[in-house]
C-alpha cells in the first residue's frame, strides 16, 4: 500500500513555496490511500480554510481528531474551523478538549476564550483567559491573542478602562503588534474621557500598520487603475462588509444598497463572511438588481484583483476597526477611490481610505471644540440632515404599554450592548433613578444570556452605584418581534455614554419610546444628537450631566408627554428624514458622484 507521509511531506513543501492548489492535489492523492490518516486529514482541513471553505475543513478536522493520537493541534483546527462556521459553542468545546491535552497551548486557550467570548459566555472566556495569564511569567510571553481576546472580554463586560491598562502594559513591550493595536484603538471609544487627540493617534498608528503589512504581498499589482467613464456611464459601486445580513450594519446599508439611482449606478457587494441563502436581508439586497461576490478566505492580493476585475470606480466599506473587517483590502488600493462608512464610529486611520461619510451634526463643520476634520484621517463628507436611514422593522407591533409587575412606576430602559455599559454611565443613570423616586432601570442585551454573566454584570453595576433592588436585566429574545415587544415595559429610554445607540436608539422611537441622550466631542458621542434632531426631539439631546438628569425626570414627571409621544413617534419617525429611503438614496448618489468627480484626476 502506497505510504500517503510521502505525499504529506511533498504537501507541506508545496505550502511553503505558496503552492496551494498543488498542495491540495498531493494531499488528495493522500486521502485517497489512506482516508483517515490524520495528517492528510489535519492538512487538508487547513488547505480549505484557507480558501473560505470552512464547512468542509470541518469534516476534515473531525477526522483527524477521530482518527489518531491525541494532538492539541486536532483540536484547534477543528475549534476554529467551527468558528469560522458560527458554531460557537461546538468550537468551545472543541477547544476545552485540545486543552486537556495541553494545557499550556496559548494558541488554543487564546481561540478557546475567543469562541466563549463569541459565544456569550463571558465569565467562562475571562477564567480561560486569566488563566493563560497568570500561567505567563511576563508579557513577552503572552501570547497576542490571549491578550487581546481578554481585553475585548473586559470591552463587552464595561470594563473599557481594564482593558485599555491591559493592552498599554502589552504595547509597552511590543509596540508594533498589529491586534493588539487594533484591539486598543476600537476600546478606546468605550472609555469615557478618553483624549480624542490619544486615539486618533492610536487609529493611526493602527492603520500605518495594516497599510505596512499589505505593502510586500501587493508589491507586483500597482496601484488602482483610473478608468474615465464614458459621458453619462453609471458609476461602478462596491459595498464591502461581512454584514450584508440581518445584522445592525445590514439594516442601515439597504436602504443605501438597494436604492441607488440604477441609471447612475452599477451596485456590487462583496460579501467577506460569505452568504447564507436562508438570510432575509441578504436575499433581498441580492435581488435588487447588484452583482453580488462572496470572497471569504481571499488572499489580499485576489480580492484586490477580483475588486479591480469589476472596474469599481468608488469602494464603500462598512466594517472599520470590527472583528472581521477586511481593511486590508483598501489599504492595498483596491479601488480608485475609498470610502468608510455606517459599522464604526471613528475614523479607520487607514492611509488608502479617502472619505468618510457623517452629517454635520454628528461631525461639526469648522473649529469647533470638536474639531472634526482634525481627527480623522479621512476626508470626512456630510451628509445631511442624517448620514443613516433607518429600515422600519417589518412587523405590525402595538406600542401600547404593556403592564409588567410594578405598574405604576416609571421604567427607564436601555437595550445597548454591554460594552456601552461602564462606570460614567452606570452613575449617571444611578443620578436619574435618585432624581425620579420609584423608578426602576431595565437593561436588556446579549451579553446576558448565561446566567453567570448575568451575576457578573449586576455585581458589577452595583459596585458603580446602581441599586440592585431597582435593576432588571434580560437577556436577548429570540427574535426581533420579541426584542420589539420588550420596549413595551419601557417608559425611557436612556443613551449611554460615550457610544451612543444607533439601532436600539431608532428601534425605542418606533416603540413610541422617547431617547435622553448626553452629547459629547466625538461621533460615537453625537450619533444620539443627529437621530433625535431628525424626529423633533432635539431638546432630548443634552449638553451636560445635570441637563440629562432634568430631561430624564422632566418626562418621568410628564404622563401627558409620555403617552403623546407613544402614540405619536413611531409616524414622526417613519414621517422623518430617518425613514426616508428614497431621499437618502438620492443624497448618497449625488455625495459620491460629488466626491469622485473631486478625486478625479485633473485632465
Amino acid at each position: 500500500m502506497p505510504d500517503p507521509s510521502s505525499k504529506c511531506a511533498e504537501a507541506e513543501r508545496l505550502i511553503h513555496a505558496g503552492r496551494l492548489p498543488d498542495a491540495r492535489a498531493a494531499v488528495e492523492k493522500a486521502l485517497r490511500w489512506a482516508p483517515n490518516d490524520q495528517h492528510a486529514n489535519t492538512l487538508m482541513c487547513w488547505l480549505l480554510m484557507q480558501t473560505g471553505k470552512a464547512r468542509e475543513a470541518v469534516a476534515y478536522a473531525r477526522k483527524a481528531v477521530a482518527s489518531g493520537p491525541r494532538i492539541a493541534n486536532s483540536h484547534l483546527n477543528l475549534g476554529i474551523a467551527l468558528m469560522e462556521c458560527g458554531q460557537f459553542a461546538e468550537a468551545a468545546a472543541a477547544l476545552r478538549a485540545g486543552l486537556a491535552v495541553d494545557p499550556h497551548h496559548l494558541t488554543l486557550r487564546a481561540q478557546c476564550g475567543n469562541a466563549l467570548h463569541m459565544d456569550k459566555r463571558l465569565t467562562e472566556a475571562e477564567a480561560v483567559l486569566r488563566e493563560g495569564w497568570e500561567a505567563a511569567p511576563d508579557a513577552a510571553s503572552r501570547h497576542e491573542r490571549m491578550v487581546s481576546v481578554l481585553a475585548l472580554v473586559l470591552q463587552h463586560q464595561g470594563r473599557a478602562d481594564e482593558a485599555l491598562k491591559l493592552m498599554d502594559g502589552f504595547l509597552a513591550e511590543q509596540p508594533g503588534n498589529m491586534e493588539m493595536l487594533f484591539a486598543q484603538a476600537s476600546t478606546m471609544n468605550y472609555a469615557a474621557g478618553t483624549d480624542p487627540s490619544r486615539m486618533l493617534e492610536a487609529h493611526r498608528r493602527y492603520g500605518v500598520a495594516v497599510a505596512g503589512t499589505v505593502a510586500a504581498t501587493i508589491a507586483g499589482l500597482g496601484p488602482p487603475p483610473r478608468p474615465a467613464p464614458a459621458a453619462g456611464a453609471p458609476l461602478r459601486v462596491g459595498f464591502l462588509s461581512g454584514d450584508l445580513r440581518t445584522h445592525s450594519v445590514g439594516f442601515f446599508a439597504e436602504p443605501v444598497v438597494l436604492g441607488l439611482d440604477r441609471s447612475r449606478f452599477e451596485v456590487f457587494c462583496y460579501s467577506t463572511l460569505g452568504s447564507n441563502p436562508k438570510d432575509p436581508l441578504t436575499a433581498r439586497i441580492k435581488s435588487g438588481r447588484v452583482m453580488w461576490r462572496d470572497i471569504p478566505g481571499l488572499s489580499t492580493p485576489d480580492a484586490v484583483k477580483r475588486i479591480r476585475s469589476d472596474r469599481i470606480d468608488i469602494l464603500v466599506e462598512l466594517s472599520g476597526l470590527t472583528i472581521g473587517h477586511r481593511l486590508d483590502i483598501l489599504a492595498a488600493g483596491a479601488a480608485p477611490v475609498q470610502l468608510t462608512y455606517c459599522g464604526y464610529p471613528n475614523t479607520t486611520g487607514v492611509p488608502g481610505i479617502h472619505g468618510r461619510i457623517v452629517d454635520s451634526l454628528t461631525d461639526p463643520v469648522g473649529p469647533s471644540p470638536y474639531r472634526a476634520d482634525d481627527r480623522c484621517t479621512e476626508r470626512l463628507i456630510r451628509l445631511d440632515p442624517c448620514f443613516l436611514c433607518f429600515r422600519p422593522p417589518n412587523h405590525d407591533i402595538d406600542t401600547a404599554r404593556a403592564s409588567p409587575s410594578g405598574e405604576g412606576h416609571v421604567v427607564f430602559g436601555s437595550f445597548n450592548a454591554m460594552q456601552k455599559i461602564g462606570p460614567t454611565t452606570a452613575a449617571l443613570w444611578r443620578r436619574v433613578l435618585d432624581a425620579v423616586p420609584g423608578s426602576r432601570l431595565l437593561l436588556k442585551n446579549t451579553s446576558l444570556i448565561d446566567p453567570r454573566d448575568r451575576d457578573g454584570a449586576l455585581a458589577r453595576l452595583t459596585a458603580w452605584g446602581l441599586p440592585a433592588d431597582r435593576l432588571e436585566l434580560v437577556s436577548a429574545t429570540v427574535g426581533q418581534r420579541e426584542h420589539l415587544e420588550a420596549y413595551r415595559r419601557v417608559d425611557i429610554g436612556l443613551d449611554p455614554y460615550p457610544y451612543h445607540g444607533t439601532t436600539t436608539t431608532c428601534e425605542a422611537l418606533w416603540m413610541g419610546v422617547p431617547v435622553v441622550s448626553l452629547v459629547g466631542a466625538t461621533h460615537a458621542s453625537r450619533v444620539g444628537l443627529s437621530l433625535l434632531t431628525n424626529v423633533g426631539l432635539q431638546d432630548l439631546a443634552v449638553p451636560d450631566e445635570a441637563a440629562y438628569i432634568r430631561a430624564a425626570a422632566s418626562l418621568a414627571g410628564d404622563p401627558t408627554r409620555l403617552a403623546d409621544l407613544r402614540r405619536s413617534l413611531r409616524a414622526r419617525l417613519l414621517a422623518s428624514p430617518l425613514c426616508d429611503a428614497a431621499g437618502f438614496a438620492a443624497r448618497f448618489g449625488q455625495a459620491l458622484e460629488r466626491f469622485a468627480l473631486e478625486m478625479s484626476p485633473n485632465p
